[in-house]
C-alpha cells in the first residue's frame, strides 16, 4: 500500500506529542509499506524509519506576522507536493496547511484519510493583546479544521474527554478511533539513570505548560527542578528564574537528546508538569513508565488515561502545587496508592499503534469487509 503523511506544523526543531505520535508511526508503516512524508525541511532529522522524504523548504516562524506567512507558505508548498505523489491512504495533522491538502488529495486519488486531532484550542484568558489575536486565530482556524474532519474516514483522538468534544462539533461517532499515543516504552526502561534535579519537567516552554506555576511554587521550597524542552516563553522564563533568585536551584536544559532525556528522569525524584491543557500526557506516560510519582494539574481525562496513578491540584492553584510538591518529596505523602496503580496503565509502543491505526484506515478501503 501507499501512504502519505502530511506533518507540518512544525513550530521549532523539536516535536510536540502529536508529531512525534505521527513520526513514530511513519517509522513503523515504513517497514511494510511505501511511505513518503511530507515536513519542513528543517525538520528532516527527527524522520526516523525508511519513509521517502519529500521536504518542502520553510523555516521557524518568529512572531505572530512571521507565523501566518509561513503557515501559509506551508499551505501552498504542501498543495503543490499532494497533486505530483499518488497514494492509497493520506494522513496528516489537523493544521489547515496539512489538512485541506489531504482532502484536495482524497479528492483527486480517492484515497482513504486519517486526521490526528489529539488537541482541541480552548478558550484562555491573556491581558497580551498578540496572544488574544493569536489564540482566536487558532480557535477559528480550528472551527474550520473541524468542519473539513467532517468528512475525514478515521478522526484519531488521545482521550475519550476530546472524543466526545469533537462528537459534539458534529463528527460522526463513527468515524472517531480513540488512540493512545505512542510511548518509548523500551526506551526509557533501557536508560541509565543520571544525576538529576529534586524535580523534573518535560514539556514546551510555553506558559500554558504552567512552567512560570512551578517556577513560583518552587520559590519557598528547599528543591532544585530542572526543565527540559524549547518554545517561545524560555527567555522569559529564564528571566523570572533570575529575578526570583532561583538560579542556582533550577535549570532550563533546553531540548535534549532521548537517553539523557530518559537518564534524567530516571535520575530525578518527582515528575511535574502543571500543565492547563494537554491531549494526553505523553512526558506523563514517560515518567510513569520510569516508575516516578507524577503529579500535575488536575485535567479532565488523566484518571483514565493513568489510572488514577498521578497526583493532581487544581489547576491555577499554585499554593497546592507547592505543598503538594513538599509532601511528596519530604516523605509525608503516602504515594503507595498511586504507585500499585501503575501496572494498570495502558501503554503503546510504535509498532503497536501503527497496527491498530493501520486496522482502522485499511477498514476503510475499498473492498475491505469492515
Amino acid at each position: 500500500m501507499k501512504i502519505l503523511a502530511l506533518n507540518n506544523g512544525y513550530l521549532q526543531d523539536v516535536p510536540s506529542g502529536g508529531d512525534k505520535h505521527l513520526l513514530d508511526v511513519v517509522a513503523a508503516w515504513s517497514t511494510v509499506h511505501e511511505v513518503t512524508l511530507v515536513l519542513p525541511d528543517f525538520a528532516r532529522p527527527l524522520v526516523r524509519g525508511t519513509p521517502t522524504v519529500r521536504t518542502i523548504p520553510s523555516r521557524i516562524p518568529r512572531g505572530l506576522a512571521d507565523l501566518l506567512w509561513v503557515y501559509a507558505c506551508r499551505f501552498f508548498a504542501a498543495l503543490r507536493r499532494v497533486r505530483e505523489i499518488p497514494a492509497d491512504v493520506v494522513v496528516c495533522s489537523p493544521g489547515l496547511f496539512d489538512l485541506l491538502p489531504a482532502r484536495v488529495h482524497a479528492a483527486r486519488y480517492g484515497s482513504v484519510t486519517g486526521c490526528y486531532f489529539f488537541h482541541l484550542t480552548p478558550r484562555r484568558k491573556t491581558a497580551s493583546r498578540v496572544k488574544r489575536i493569536q489564540y482566536a486565530i487558532a480557535r477559528a482556524g480550528q472551527s474550520l479544521s473541524v468542519r473539513l474532519c467532517r468528512g475525514v474516514d478515521c478522526v484519531f483522538t488521545d482521550n475519550p474527554h476530546a472524543r466526545e468534544e469533537l462528537a459534539a462539533l458534529g463528527i460522526s461517532r463513527d468515524r472517531i478511533c480513540l488512540q493512545t499515543p505512542v510511548v518509548n516504552v523500551g526506551s526509557v526502561r533501557r536508560a541509565a539513570p543520571l544525576p538529576a534535579p529534586d524535580i523534573l519537567l518535560v514539556g514546551r516552554m510555553v506558559q500554558s505548560k504552567g512552567i512560570f506555576d512551578l517556577v513560583e511554587a518552587l520559590e519557598p521550597l528547599p528543591y532544585s527542578a530542572g526543565l527540559i524542552g524549547d518554545g517561545e516563553d524560555r527567555a522569559r522564563l529564564q528571566e523570572t528564574i533570575r529575578a526570583r533568585g532561583l538560579s542556582e536551584r533550577v535549570t532550563v536544559y533546553g531540548p535534549l537528546p532521548e537517553d539523557r532525556l530518559y537518564g534524567l528522569m530516571k535520575g530525578c525524584r518527582l515528575f511535574v508538569l502543571p500543565s492547563y491543557e494537554e491531549g494526553y500526557g505523553i512526558a506523563i506516560a514517560e515518567a510513569l513508565t520510569a516508575g516516578k510519582p507524577v503529579l500535575a494539574y488536575e485535567l479532565p481525562h488523566y484518571a483514565e488515561a493513568f489510572n488514577g496513578a498521578v497526583l493532581t491540584v487544581p489547576p491555577g492553584d499554585v499554593g497546592a502545587l507547592g505543598r503538594a510538591i513538599h509532601g511528596i518529596l519530604s516523605g509525608e505523602t503516602d504515594l503507595r496508592p498511586y504507585t500499585d496503580r501503575y501496572p494498570g496503565i495502558v501503554l503503546k509502543d510504535a509498532a503497536e499503534a501503527a497496527r491498530d491505526e493501520w486496522d482502522h484506515l485499511s477498514a476503510r478501503l475499498p473492498g475491505s469487509k469492515r
